[in-house]
């Protein structure tokens, strides 16, 4: 028996010893494909640099993303590059070029005002050569890399569309070119621009089809080593790190990234359920799906004091830890959403007994930007807290008002349709059909279907690129922004105490209910103010009664949701809360309290955006309630947001 225990136990060391040296190993790969995607990554910095120091781009601005604003756009590129096609013919160098371009300004400005005013606008245009921001961007098989360069900018009106964006020197845009088809000819003048580019390392990295071709004056063994640590941290490193390496062979730049086409860019603008953070994408060669996998988490300190301020209750939890898969199969125009949610926040559990892991579930099919469609299970567009992500909020958790009055999610049919009226006017109209019940119950037994319909005003245009669906004004809006909003829902013989959320109804009761929402949104360089008014009414007694006993209630009556913020230039923000529950008459016995009242003093550091921030909100509640109670207290939170 000894004998045997002793062999056994030098077995068991011997794995334990590979199994840690196996990892050592891994470890060591990994750092090292971190150290050397580094080191790519300065050295990609240079490359473009030394680019942008031999090409001019061109740049024109939208007025807005409407669909008449878009077509004006591509009216004035067409206009204003055949007219730089004929002064440039003759051009053989940057500096040159950038000369012509200046010296033409103003007829620049002329041609597109004119173009503007053929067509019925009073846009005022602007024509300047300026450093811009370019995203990466492919022209036939060249593609430039992301960075800072120097364009010729047209902007119209605002300028808060969505931009069209090329090369005007060398000539890549122009001459049967324009519409970002680059010919031999163009191609072989970038060539020759580009061929004193001293670029010593090229790699053609194809993530779907795993494979790998390198081609350097230079291999040495860590680039082995490099590769096959890419294998093994296939899903701990991003392939959309927008990695770009030229060869001094042929000047060919490749990303993993897909540049789309206007019409799929205005279609994006308006998709529905759009997370923070751009998340790890995969998609093969031929385009024929796109993934993208997003994972975020939420982790809280939530510590509870009476009103003396004397600590009563301390929570810390990880809040919510969801993961994300979103993209499209076949077409950009047939997209999907499925989303998980694996906190005991997130994974509350149905009164029948369902665990709720699946949060969304959606297939939307997008045919334009004007309008969608969508089965399955996500949330309810009714009112505009609830619909903003909990990423994207400026407190670490939403109104007390909401969390009684809100729809949460469910399973139905969805649509959006979105159209641009007259002027900077927009609007937008939401509606669904649900099973009323909520996420992954799929009892519909004696109940009826909810009906959910909204209206959204722009009357001064569409917000910076998701702004209405972000709290705060992390944009910067440099021109005023509203949003006006009104919702209604009918839930059918409710089977439960809030509709679609809350606990089942006792003694297989149901009511039917009605809830209304309005919200109003305003920014303006920094500054936020937002409000929402909500309220549930039931078209029977909102109290469930065991013959003259009243066992459960359905809360009905009203709440009233109140913030503004301001975004320092640091990226410091500081906010204001202040939120009401107004039950009715009839529940404000069974609730104990006449009005809930909850202000909130809130702090949050943006590191990168709504991906990576740091909230802390204080926040004093307090009940007009019945009988004496100790209810008034303090609440302090602090949590770290974590999303990409």
């Amino acid at each position: 028996m000894g004998i045997v225990f002793y062999s056994r136990g030098k077995e068991e060391n011997v794995v334990m010893q590979r199994r840690k040296w196996i990892w050592y190993l891994l470890l060591g790969m990994n750092v090292t494909l971190l150290a050397l995607l580094g080191m790519q990554y300065g050295k990609n910095q240079r490359i473009q640099e030394q680019i942008a120091g031999k090409v001019l781009r061109f740049h024109v601005l939208a007025n807005s993303d409407t669909a008449e604003d878009q077509n004006l756009k591509l009216a004035v590129r067409d206009a204003v590059g055949s007219r730089m096609a004929e002064l440039l013919s003759d051009v053989q160098d940057r500096e040159a070029c950038e000369q012509v371009v200046e010296a033409h300004l103003p007829e620049i400005a002329e041609t597109a005002q004119a173009v503007v005013r053929e067509a019925g606008y009073g846009y005022e245009v602007h024509a300047a050569i300026e450093e811009t921001e370019f995203p990466s961007k492919t022209y036939g098989k060249f593609t430039f890399p992301a960075g800072k360069y120097e364009a010729l900018r047209v902007v119209i009106g605002e300028g808060e569309g969505h931009n069209w964006w090329c090369v005007m020197y060398p000539n890549m845009c122009f001459e049967g070119s324009m519409y970002e088809v680059v010919d031999e000819s163009a191609g072989e003048e970038l060539k020759k621009v580009l061929s004193k580019e001293q670029i010593y390392f090229k790699i053609t990295f194809n993530f779907c089809s795993m494979n790998f071709k390198i081609k350097s004056n230079n291999v040495m063994n860590y680039q082995r080593l490099f590769l096959s640590g890419i294998f093994l941290s296939l899903f701990m490193l991003s392939a959309s790190a927008k990695t770009f390496i030229i060869g001094n062979d042929s000047t060919t730049v490749r990303t993993s990234d897909t540049d789309y086409a206007d019409e799929l860019e205005k279609i994006r603008m308006h998709m529905p359920d759009i997370e923070v953070g751009n998340g790890i994408s995969f998609q093969p060669k031929n385009k024929s799906y796109k993934l993208t996998m997003r994972i975020r988490m939420q982790n809280l300190v939530d510590v509870d004091f009476n009103e003396k301020f004397e600590a009563q209750d301390i929570d810390a939890r990880v809040k919510r830890l969801r993961l994300r898969f979103d993209g499209y199969i076949y077409t950009p125009k047939l997209t999907y959403l499925v989303q998980l949610g694996f906190s005991p926040y997130d994974m509350k559990t149905l009164p029948n007994g369902n665990n709720n892991i699946v949060r969304d579930a959606m297939i939307y099919y997008v045919p334009n930007s004007t309008w969608n469609i969508g089965f399955g299970q996500t949330k309810i567009r009714a009112n505009r807290a609830r619909i903003n992500s909990s990423s994207a909020l400026q407190f670490v958790d939403r109104s007390i008002v909401n969390s009684e009055f809100n729809l949460d999610r469910d399973f139905g049919i969805f649509g959006e349709y979105n159209q641009h009226l007259f002027g900077s006017l927009d609007l937008a109209a939401k509606a669904s059909i649900t099973t009323g019940e909520g996420r992954n119950w799929g009892n519909n037994k004696g109940s009826g279907l909810a009906y959910t319909g909204r209206i959204e005003l722009f009357p001064l245009g569409r917000f910076t690129g998701k702004g209405d669906a972000m709290e705060g004004d992390y944009e910067r809006e440099q021109t005023p922004k509203i949003l006006l909003a009104g919702a209604y829902s009918y839930n059918d013989r409710a089977l439960r105490a809030q509709g679609s959320n809350g606990d089942k109804l006792l003694f297989d009761q149901t009511r039917n209910l009605s809830s209304y929402f309005v919200d109003f949104i305003f920014k303006y360089q920094g500054f936020a103010f937002y409000t929402d008014f909500m309220g549930r009414i039931s078209s029977s007694s909102p109290l469930i009664k065991s013959g003259e006993n009243v066992e459960q209630y359905v809360l009905t009556g009203m709440g009233l949701n109140v913030q503004a913020s301001y975004l320092f230039r640091s990226n410091w923000e500081i906010a204001l809360r202040n939120s009401t529950i107004m039950p009715d008459k009839e529940v404000q016995p069974y609730a104990n309290y006449r009005s809930h009242n909850q202000s909130t003093f809130g702090v949050t550091k943006y590191l990168i955006d709504h991906r990576l921030k740091v909230q802390a909100d204080l926040s004093y509640n307090y009940k007009n309630e019945f009988v004496d109670s100790d209810y008034n207290r303090w609440q302090l939170r602090f949590q770290i947001e974590l999303g990409f």
